[in-house]
């Protein structure tokens, strides 16, 4: 979308009565294909773009969205978000500030070009994984997600002081689902693949990794009822700590839903855990220069040797609460103003992994019910899981049919070792070396 379409948007704002006016413009076009028993089953070429006005006049907020620019579209978003913010309640420290003459481009060579796929490497990707994966094994079913996809977004900020930023990002997919079933036994693993280029994903790594679980947890039964130490996958890792993201909101804290609300500078978790938001990562997913209300983002400390060091502020919260802003402000086209964070990196403690995996502890793959099990203010969770029992690092017996249960606040401050090499998630959002928590109950046997 045009920058000029914007500024005429905003002109129009001011002209109809607001103080104050930003806009955020989210899009994305998309090509997927999918393949099933040999065939493509499925080839979507898709494209969205959607606009959000946030208005405020006399201290109140008014915001509305549309997905066209035409001169009626426009003039009714604008009496849209005058018309809102009428009924709104009076915030008077909800401001729009960020001034800056410059342009802020965070479209970066290694996370974007203007070289694309050819739709026809996509499809003979797609298929081959399929063709591959099924070859391993006579027991392997037709897996009931396989695909590859290329995805390209872009996001746009410009206020009515002149802030103007841009960026744009292209990311390639390809996963698969290896379904196994074998005497009367079902077993099922899916991996993928996340790349900024398209031939840079590996699809054997999604066949391998997919099959390597199915097959290794097919005869997997209950271990016996105790207490064990546990060790996340790095997927598994980074859900667990999102089911808890919470802990770092300043908004949160503000509607007195976050138990952190009066911990900042005190200890909350094993003084082995360091934890920081890192926006500008270049190996990370969510890379952003920018942040909801035109702010430059740098890295935001989480947890320093064990202490909170602080939250996810915009400009409102980190007035309310008297702290420093953050500049994690978020917001997309549909929705207020908010607070988040983009790749969070957990540091290493030893100096290699050779002392991590002596004695025994549950290696959690795949789990059902985490979201759901978890309490987010209470900080207790409880969950199925499946995986392997580990002793002096192999690998000894799959385990199935067991639920891991236990209070995060009390997880946190009870880790017994975090490793050395760091590791990524498979939507590179999430690095952190393996962490051991001790002592959590498992019920099974």
């Amino acid at each position: 979308m045009e920058m000029q379409v914007l500024e005429k948007i905003i002109d129009v704002a001011l002209k109809n009565g607001a103080d104050q006016a930003d806009i955020v413009v989210d899009s994305g076009e998309s090509i997927t294909v999918k393949a099933e028993q040999g065939e493509v089953s499925s080839y979507e070429v898709s494209g969205s773009q959607v606009l959000g006005l946030r208005v405020i006049k006399d201290d109140k907020i008014g915001s509305s969205y549309c997905e066209a620019t035409d001169d009626d579209t426009i003039q009714t978003l604008v009496k849209q978000a005058l018309e809102n913010a009428k009924y709104s309640k009076q915030e008077e420290l909800e401001k729009i500030e960020v001034q800056r003459s410059e342009l802020i481009n965070g479209t970066k060579n290694f996370k974007y070009d203007d070289e694309r796929a050819d739709p026809e490497k996509l499809i003979e990707m797609a298929l081959m994984i399929e063709k591959d994966l099924m070859s391993k094994d006579k027991d392997l079913k037709t897996p009931p997600y396989n695909g590859v996809g290329e995805y390209i977004d872009q996001s746009l900020y410009l206020n009515h002081l002149g802030t103007k930023c841009i960026e744009k990002s292209k990311a390639y997919a390809c996963y698969t689902a290896a379904l196994l079933e074998k005497s009367g036994k079902q077993s099922m693993h899916v991996h993928q693949s996340l790349t900024r280029k398209f031939n840079e994903l590996n699809p054997n790594e999604c066949i391998d990794v997919s099959y390597e679980h199915a097959l290794g947890l097919l005869e997997g039964s209950a271990i016996k009822t105790g207490h064990y130490d546990i060790v996340f996958s790095t997927d598994k890792l980074a859900q667990f700590f999102n089911v808890f993201s919470g802990l770092f909101s300043a908004k949160a804290a503000i509607n007195d839903m976050n138990p952190w609300k009066n911990k900042v500078d005190t200890e909350v978790a094993s003084s082995m855990l360091t934890m920081v938001d890192s926006p500008l990562l270049e190996s990370g997913f969510a890379y952003s220069m920018f942040d909801g209300e035109g702010n430059m983002m740098s890295e935001t400390p989480l947890i320093k040797d064990g202490v909170l060091s602080g939250f996810f502020h915009n400009s409102y919260t980190a007035k309310k609460l008297g702290h420093a802003n953050s500049f994690n402000a978020t917001r997309s086209p549909k929705s207020s103003l908010g607070v988040g964070g983009t790749n969070k990196v957990i540091s290493s403690v030893e100096s290699d992994d050779t002392s991590f995996d002596k004695g025994t502890y549950f290696e959690i793959i795949s789990e059902q019910g985490m979201y759901s099990g978890s309490d987010a203010i209470s900080g207790d969770f409880s969950f199925a899981a499946s995986g392997y029992l580990v002793e002096n690092g192999k690998r000894v017996r799959p385990v199935k049919g067991v639920t891991v249960s236990g209070n995060f606040y009390k997880t946190i401050k009870e880790i017994s070792n975090i490793g050395h090499l760091v590791h990524s998630n498979t939507s590179a959002t999430f690095f952190s070396p393996k962490i051991r928590f001790a002592g959590l109950s498992v019920a099974g046997e």
